[in-house]
């Protein structure tokens, strides 16, 4: 048997953790030989990557709870990838591959570990083995999580900091191959070490910096000079920006997919300091997150110079075939952006319409409104453009608790534990079969005019439906403007020739604190990988449903569960009506909308009374929409 031993590798940091213990112990039992077949090999080291279960990164789930990303995913250390890299020269090439394969780099320090490793090579032969090992590890790089810092030029940014945003430019330059980047950027420009991190960074920065005065070649990068303290710019260090890294000469991939978060605070990059286009020129999957593009962006996207006169550099990109607008599949505006674009967007585009672009006045207030605006007026410019994704968020909606407490007492509600004991593990969370039974009966007696609740409810306290009417209200204007940015979008790519893109509102992650997880990167790193080879399914935060259809697919993903007040009570996270404002039935009869109360009974019915209530033509319709539940999981035993 091998020796794996990872007594040397202290923490399980990934490869940026791991890499400059691999890198300070590269010599490799020449003597030991496998006792298994290179294939076993293989397939021994798939099974220590993290597990990539994409139903996992669907949102919302059940009761909108996060997955615990760490345990479920990352269920094995890197540590042991690289003590296979270690052992023997035959494992070498499979385990490094496996290990540098999608590097998440959640702090800038684990940034500025992984660019000096790979660039360790610039003052060494190119023959000695350290330089064929360090290219072969960024050689296998295909996917990338980068969170870095913007710094200002002052003496409030450190030199430690503006070493480590410049490392994220020597990254991109040693990574020639990936196809999936993940790029997120926080606030760096503050006093010195007023957070944990920044602390450990000045103890590691004066490590540095005595090893540096023994040692001049041992920089962080060719522009460490340049990090001195003397020059002031108030605002940022423009050429430091990220995004400015990305865009640059020196940075040879061509991106697939990329995810771009940034800051609210984070001022937006100056296209202007940009050198090279071309790493976003092949783009298909594009998520733009938290901070609204600047129109110079948007412009560059859509390949429509005009949006940005001011912006030489972008329309000689535009005009060199640089932009994505031709490749350009899926589109999306994550975490707190949509609301602000689809929520009055259809009183906005009527206005702009009417107005007409010389009357028009542009608010500030109305930026992201424009910014959508702008996408759906230049719809045909995006001919490959075939999902369009905007996240929608909602406030919750507190449980009228004294409201329950009464109906509990007049007996209008009373506790459900007897139908509905609690799961094993002491929760009040049923299954999705369970749940859908239940939904089901209570959409049915809606829908046929049933209102014995409400108005059981109604007699106890008459201003009950007031607790509810402002979400209702949200999310009917979030639907008018989905609809009023259909009709713009599509009609005009309709008129053109082309294929209507789908337009679908999610659940908003940020509102429960998905953030850019280690298992959400590693499922979109691998979907890119998909798309790359042909294959046409969407998944992680391509796969999200739109949040009306959840209405009548999985309606009590919203719905606090009290058993101990036998109901359901609606939180508001997602609507409750599938079409809101829309009639009934269309010219065909068919049921085309679908709308939930705001309390559901936890009541289970007997097979008579189920019959009984189905057969009316509404009730059967419904009834055979909620037999579906056969292909959701239970996701309250899980």
């Amino acid at each position: 048997m091998l020796n794996t031993s990872t007594a040397s590798f202290e923490g399980d940091a990934g490869p940026a953790g791991v890499v400059a213990a691999k890198a300070a112990d590269d010599q490799h039992a020449t003597s030991t030989r496998l006792s298994l077949p290179p294939e076993i090999w293989q397939r021994i080291i798939d099974l220590l990557l993290p597990a990539n279960r994409p139903e996992h990164n669907v949102y919302p789930q059940p009761n909108f709870k996060s997955v615990n990303h760490r345990a479920e995913c990352i269920c094995t250390s890197h540590r042991d990838l690289a003590a296979l890299a270690l052992c023997c020269r035959q494992l070498h090439p499979l385990a490094t591959q496996a290990l540098y394969a999608a590097p998440f780099l959640s702090t800038p320090r684990k940034v500025s570990c992984l660019a000096r490793s790979l660039s360790r090579n610039d003052d060494e032969d190119e023959g000695k083995a350290q330089g064929a090992q360090t290219c072969l590890s960024a050689q296998a790089v295909r996917a990338l999580h980068v969170k870095c810092q913007l710094t200002g030029d002052t003496k409030q940014s450190t030199k430690v900091k503006r070493a480590r945003a410049s490392d994220v430019g020597v990254l991109l330059s040693c990574v020639d191959d990936i196809r999936y980047l993940s790029l997120e950027i926080s606030e760096g420009r503050k006093s010195k070490y007023d957070d944990a991190e920044d602390a450990e960074d000045a103890d590691e920065y004066e490590a540095d910096k005595d090893h540096d005065d023994h040692n001049d070649d041992d920089n962080a990068d060719d522009d460490s000079d340049e990090y001195d303290d003397d020059s002031d710019n108030e605002e940022h260090d423009e050429d430091n920006h990220p995004l400015i890294r990305l865009l640059s000469a020196s940075t040879k991939c061509r991106l697939r997919g990329l995810r771009y978060r940034a800051e609210k605070d984070i001022p937006n990059a100056s296209l202007a300091r940009a050198t090279s286009f071309a790493p976003l020129s092949r783009l298909t999957h594009l998520e733009l997150a938290r901070k609204l593009p600047s129109q110079d962006l948007i412009a560059f996207v859509l390949g429509a110079p005009r949006l940005a006169p001011s912006q030489l550099k972008v329309a000689e990109a535009i005009a060199a075939g640089l932009s994505p607008n031709s490749t350009l599949e899926c589109l999306r505006f994550s975490d707190s952006m949509g609301t602000l674009m689809i929520r009055g967007f259809a009183e906005y585009a009527a206005e702009r319409q009417f107005s007409g672009p010389e009357a028009f006045s542009f608010r500030h207030d109305a930026a992201a409104l424009e910014v959508l605006y702008s996408l759906a007026t230049h719809s045909t410019n995006l001919p490959s453009l075939r999902l369009l994704i905007i996240e929608v968020r909602s406030g919750v909606i507190d449980v009228p608790l004294e409201l329950l407490k009464q109906l509990k007492r007049s007996r209008v509600l009373k506790k459900a534990y007897t139908d509905f004991p609690p799961l094993a593990d002491g929760s009040d969370e049923y299954g999705d079969s369970s749940l859908a039974s239940v939904f089901s009966t209570s959409i049915r007696d809606h829908a046929s005019g049933d209102r014995s609740l409400e108005a059981a409810i109604s007699a106890v306290d008459p201003s009950w439906q007031e607790h509810f009417r402002a979400t209702d209200e949200y999310w009917r204007q979030v639907h008018q403007g989905k609809h009023a940015l259909q009709r713009l979008w599509n009609d005009a790519r309709v008129r053109a020739g082309l294929a209507p893109t789908e337009i679908r509102l999610v659940a908003d992650r940020f509102g429960d604190y998905w953030d850019e997880s280690e298992c959400n990167f590693r499922c979109q790193a691998a979907g890119v990988d998909g798309a790359a080879r042909g294959s046409s399914s969407d998944v992680g935060v391509w796969a999200d449903a739109d949040v009306f259809e959840l209405v009548e697919t999985q309606p009590w993903l919203s719905y606090f569960q009290l058993a101990r007040y036998g109901c359901c009570s609606w939180s508001g996270a997602l609507p409750r009506d599938s079409n809101p404002g829309a009639s009934g039935e269309d010219e065909g009869g068919k049921t085309r909308r679908i709308v939930v109360p705001q309390f559901v009974r936890l009541e289970r019915r007997t097979v008579d009374e189920q019959e009984g209530q189905d057969g009316g033509e509404d009730g059967g319709g419904l009834k055979r929409q909620r037999t579906e539940e056969n292909a959701v999981q239970e996701a309250g035993t899980s």
